[in-house]
């Protein structure tokens, strides 16, 4: 395989300058900013390398979703990072996750860390030279917490770094990706390792996912007004509110109507529905989940491709604040803007299951 011609820049740059970083965070039952430390130190690898180790400090065993922290792969955005005081964008992939299996805990017992290094370059845009802020934040959640109260929000200490810069998250995939070769046109799906039968079911549900955005967009270009409908899934009312809503399964159902999609069924191994990168759009790579879910109703294969779709930057540009019906209904009601920035708000929406006026 051919390196990418910045690559060995930036190899060379990593003899003469200290890019990467190792950082650690610890965190205890009721965590702050004074709990978690980073530090940093040098390294000679080829990746912005961080280390994060968090430590149940209390006495009792304390069990938290692995896809909040580092235990699985960087699959959410646990990572501030800016340039020179600029935000720096995540270009990881985002998920459409179901509700928690027992396998998707981790279990620390009293006084037991976990420790695992990431290179934040594989999922940061740090292409630009300049002096990088980084910090660990995450919200951990106990198994079993059922509200946003007993939710605690992790965060280190800040680590500067200056740096070159590495290639982009996004040019290390366009560089890898194999071609798919497609005659879709705009409106229909194409498939990359899917089977026939894989394909008779996502045409279904991309059917009706259409059918889900024009009945959204149809909905949304009724009067404004506080309806439960909306209240639920997207908090507090005004007109302004609505119209950003609007706007975004506008653009939704234009993006079913004409751009041509590309389904991935080979590539996911994990039990989630589905995952995108915002900045590829309009590729979906499908999961394990994705597969048992009913083709529509609540956390449907019609409504899973509501949220990805959402989650592009070119249509809504959406977020992952919260999953599940439950936490995005308590979204609405303590964060409207994120709640109108939230994926699965979208797609609950858009579902509407059980039906609301």
């Amino acid at each position: 395989m051919n390196e990418h011609p910045r690559t060995r820049r930036f190899r060379s740059a990593i003899a003469l300058a200290v890019l990467p970083v190792l950082a650690a965070c610890s965190a205890t039952s009721e965590p702050s900013s004074d709990d978690a430390t980073l530090r940093a130190t040098l390294s000679k690898q080829d990746g912005a390398d961080v280390t994060v180790t968090l430590t149940n400090g209390t006495s009792e065993p304390a069990r938290f979703l692995a896809w909040n922290t580092l235990a699985t792969e960087l699959g959410e955005p646990l990572f501030v990072l800016t340039r020179d005081g600029e935000p720096v964008a995540y270009q990881g992939r985002h998920y459409k996750r179901g509700l928690p299996r027992p396998s998707d805990y981790l279990v620390l017992a009293p006084g037991e860390s976990l420790i695992r290094a990431v290179d934040l370059a594989q999922y940061y845009d740090m292409s630009q030279p300049g002096t990088y802020d980084i910090q660990y934040r995450a919200e951990l959640a106990p198994a079993g917490a059922r509200s946003a109260d007993e939710r605690a929000e992790v965060t280190s200490n800040h680590v500067s770094v200056q740096t070159a810069g590495y290639v982009s998250p996004l040019a290390r995939r366009m560089t890898l990706q194999k071609s798919v070769q497609s005659s879709a046109l705009a409106g229909t799906p194409s498939f990359a390792g899917c089977s026939s039968s894989q394909q008779t079911d996502v045409t279904n549900a991309f059917s009706s996912a259409g059918t889900y955005a024009n009945q959204a967009v149809t909905y949304l270009n009724g009067t404004p007004s506080a309806t439960t409908r909306y209240t639920t899934w997207f908090g507090a009312y005004s007109s302004s509110n609505w119209d950003v809503v609007k706007g975004h399964f506008a653009n939704i159902q234009s993006a079913f109507d004409s751009k041509p999609f590309t389904f991935d069924c080979s590539t996911c191994t994990s039990n989630s529905f589905a995952y995108v990168y915002k900045d590829e759009p309009y590729t979906v790579y499908l999961c394990g989940s994705f597969w048992g879910a009913p083709r529509t109703g609540t956390d449907s294969k019609a409504g899973t491709i509501v949220h990805e779709t959402s989650h592009f930057a070119v249509v809504a540009d959406t977020d992952d604040n919260a999953y599940g019906q439950g936490d995005c209904k308590s979204l609405a009601k303590s964060s409207p803007s994120q709640a109108r920035a939230n994926a699965d708000s979208h797609e609950y929406f858009a579902e509407n299951n059980p039906a609301l006026n």
